[in-house]
């Protein structure tokens, strides 16, 4: 995005003519630069516009605990100048905060466990590994392993760290996306099965192929995810699954196609999702909602993405990716609501103190802990 665009978007949002794909392009453009860096000097349409949007900033910085996405547009048009009034509140703001060091985001790394037990540390260079039945190979095609399962089918599991996150594609051609602290399990080789089984633990998004039984004309293989008690079966479609053992619940969210979600015991049928809904599964009961399905994508594209989420939750995905631990001064902060996006390829210090903006809490990074206080 050059200048000119940059210029002729920010008048867009400033006029509340701007469509949300083009507020989405800018946001994506601000969390991408380091503004620490910019040392250019404003001209004069850029000085009428600086003016617009410290008015624009002030009347949005009152006590409001959500706030990312209703300012972050706002303050981010200070990018154009040097200087910004919203990276100076930014300092200014969190001045109660503590950084001892700063903490980098995580990154491409996995470990593939074999059918022998024997373990495999995944390229951190590369993005993702390809089933191929009788061998493994990277995503640029370069070999990894042979199998030697039974049968020519293995039992094998690949699992990511916290701070890590992998694709693996599966022997049916169906795209998997793990989030940090996750885990699948799959087999080798689906052929000769009467339904494609997957175990997950943790968060994943998966892009499933449409299969064919063999002898058995038009009639098609289920997909089948367990994670945390439930069970998600479909047939050829996009979804996210969210099921840390840690948390209380587990979130499915639709993209496209159709999937039934049941608790994994019990005879409760469980409910058939559309695109853009979510199914919610505690205590052997589901509830399902129509849900912003961006936010739910978000981790998968690269960025944090709240809206009106508690605390806790938040700094749960902050621990997850950046390796961390946190600690509450106050349990009551846990209950505090926030809005808003952030790329999660940032240092935890910037992510930290956009939530600081708040007023409401502060962080201190001491090794890998961090402190929510008042």
């Amino acid at each position: 995005m050059n200048r000119e665009e940059l210029i002729s978007l920010s008048e867009k949002i400033l006029s509340g003519t701007a469509t949300e794909l083009e507020i989405k392009q800018y946001n994506t453009w601000y969390n991408a630069i380091q503004l620490e860096e910019m040392r250019t000097v404003p001209d004069e349409k850029e000085q009428v516009l600086f003016a617009a949007i410290e008015k624009r900033i002030s009347e949005k910085q009152k006590p409001v605990v959500q706030l990312w996405r209703r300012w972050i547009v706002a303050a981010s048009l200070t990018a154009i100048v040097a200087a910004s009034v919203y990276f100076y509140n930014s300092s200014k703001q969190t001045n109660r905060s503590y950084y001892a060091n700063d903490l980098t985001p995580g990154g491409n790394s996995a470990m593939l466990k074999l059918a022998n037990g024997n373990t495999v540390p995944l390229s951190k260079t590369q993005t993702g590994i390809t089933i191929n039945i009788a061998e493994l190979t990277y995503s640029d095609g370069s070999k990894l392993t042979a199998l030697q399962g039974t049968g020519g089918r293995e039992e094998l599991e690949i699992s990511t760290p916290m701070g890590g996150q992998y694709q693996v594609v599966l022997a049916d051609g169906t795209r998997v996306w793990l989030n940090a602290g996750s885990a699948l399990k799959f087999p080798s080789d689906f052929s000769g099965l009467q339904q494609r089984k997957v175990e997950l633990s943790g968060e994943a998004y998966f892009e499933v192929e449409s299969v064919m039984m063999k002898g058995e004309k038009n009639k098609k293989m289920p997909f089948i995810v367990e994670s945390a008690g439930q069970l998600v079966e479909v047939l050829g479609t996009h979804f996210n699954v969210n099921s840390y053992g840690q948390e209380k619940d587990s979130k499915t969210t639709l993209l496209e196609g159709s999937v039934r979600i049941k608790p994994a015991v019990g005879q409760n049928v469980g409910a058939v999702l559309k695109p853009g809904e979510q199914a919610t599964l505690a205590a052997g009961s589901i509830r399902v909602k129509t849900v912003n399905t961006e936010e739910a994508m978000a981790w998968k594209n690269g960025f944090f993405d709240f809206n009106e989420e508690r605390l806790e939750s938040i700094m749960e995905k902050i621990a997850r990716w950046y390796n961390v631990t946190v600690v509450y001064q106050d349990p009551e902060l846990k209950e505090q609501t926030f809005t808003g996006s952030i790329s999660r390829f940032t240092n935890a210090s910037k992510v930290l103190d956009k939530i600081a903006l708040s007023e409401v809490v502060h962080f201190r990074i001491e090794g890998r802990n961090i402190t929510v206080m008042k």
